[in-house]
């Protein structure tokens, strides 16, 4: 089946150029194209999205069992909130070097107020997401994290590739592989919800991960949690199209059913 895409395209910025994992020879034939952070949160949420929105980047630090926050307002880029000089605030890439993170992530939720619990800001969900976990090995003696098992990854880009509708990113967090599907119209949050709930059913997504609350996606560049040899996360351009969520629900339940 096609999918039915708006004309719409996220920018084409990038700088980061770590190695990107290529899809399988299931899903589309396409080149994947790295994203640094600040061209990973410009394709999700587009050079100006809507106003009055909130950014929670958080990371759990060193020893410290509550996680770093910080808030971002978008006026002509992402700033921070606090006590800055106007022009001066820091932006998103700045978070990782700054928390000293050993998994610092994203919100891919735009909130309404910069608070953890605040709620979707105006009801309205602009990314749809799911999270793949990689099948690892059971971990070696004299090794802190267990290795991936031989085709794991493969076969999580295999499982992405249930999806028709090809996602708009996807981030390669070393643990899992999360794509992100970047929407043509918002999505009220029931249909928001029901989109999650199919979405992980069709490709064996994590249920933890399959929630708008608490919703977190790990930020390309620092390294991967929870897994040997130390890798970094990843972040890929997978479509430049905006996704019509009708066709998604279509490649998710069928025409008939949609």
């Amino acid at each position: 089946m096609s999918a039915r895409t708006a004309t719409r395209k996220g920018p084409t910025r990038s700088s980061h150029r770590a190695a990107v994992a290529r899809p399988p020879a299931a899903a589309p034939a396409a080149s994947p194209r790295p994203l640094d952070i600040d061209g990973l949160l410009g394709v999700l949420f587009g050079p100006e999205p809507p106003a009055g929105t909130w950014l929670r980047l958080a990371a759990l630090g060193g020893g410290h069992p509550q996680p770093g926050e910080r808030f971002y307002r978008f006026s002509e880029r992402w700033r921070e909130l606090g006590s800055y000089p106007h022009g001066r605030e820091p932006g998103p890439a700045e978070f990782p070097q700054k928390e000293t993170p050993t998994a610092p992530y994203f919100d891919p939720v735009l909130r309404a107020s910069p608070v953890a619990t605040a709620p979707v800001h105006g009801d309205a969900v602009h990314v749809v997401w799911t999270a793949v976990p990689i099948r690892l090995d059971a971990r070696r003696a004299g090794e802190p994290f267990p290795r991936l098992a031989p085709n794991g990854r493969e076969r999580a880009f295999e499982q992405l590739a249930r999806v028709a509708v090809r996602p708009t990113v996807v981030v390669d967090e070393g643990t899992a592989l999360v794509g992100l599907w970047r929407l043509a119209r918002p999505l009220d949050l029931d249909h928001a919800r029901v989109t999650l709930m199919r979405l992980r059913q069709l490709v064996g997504g994590d249920p933890l991960r399959a929630e708008l609350r608490d919703a977190a996606v790990a930020l390309p560049g620092p390294l991967a949690a929870k897994i040997f040899p130390a890798t970094h996360v990843t972040a890929a351009l997978w479509n430049e199209e905006s996704v019509d969520p009708t066709a998604l629900d279509e490649a998710l339940l069928g025409p008939h059913r949609a």
